[in-house]
């Protein structure tokens, strides 16, 4: 692209118009929910600790999108694991290069309450830390 010589303009605004629309997508649960079925039925290398059991997903935001996954078991979700699924989102539901947030909560058995834990990621870039412990 050249503004100079105006080589590859023509396409940048609907390059722009593109993003804007993948930057203020919205995914119902039940679509997320199904997806992440799916997902758990493929064999992966890298698995989830014993004892861990993903409950449900569901978007909390737009601009990034930002997605909370409920889980229950004693350990946490590993960082490789997490990033996996951010890479599977955005595979899935065609967000390109859009940076997307995966927020984790545990709940604990029988008390109701919810531990946080959070990443953020971006679609074959690297990690930055998004809220709770950072990776």
């Amino acid at each position: 692209m050249s503004a100079e010589k105006g080589k590859g303009t023509s396409d940048l605004l609907s390059r722009v118009v593109e993003v804007h629309r993948r930057w203020v997508k919205r995914v119902s649960t039940g679509q997320l929910n199904n997806w992440l079925q799916r997902t758990q039925a493929q064999p992966v290398v890298g698995s989830l600790p014993r004892g861990v059991r993903l409950k449900f997903i569901t978007q909390t935001n737009i601009r990034p999108p930002t997605f909370v996954l409920f889980y229950s078991g004693t350990s946490d979700i590993p960082n490789a694991y997490s990033r996996r699924l951010v890479s599977a989102l955005c595979e899935e539901f065609e967000f390109g290069s859009v940076p997307i947030r995966l927020h984790t909560r545990r709940q604990e058995r029988g008390t109701g309450r919810r531990q946080r834990k959070g990443y953020k990621g971006q679609q074959g870039g690297g990690a930055s830390p998004g809220l709770g412990q950072a990776f």
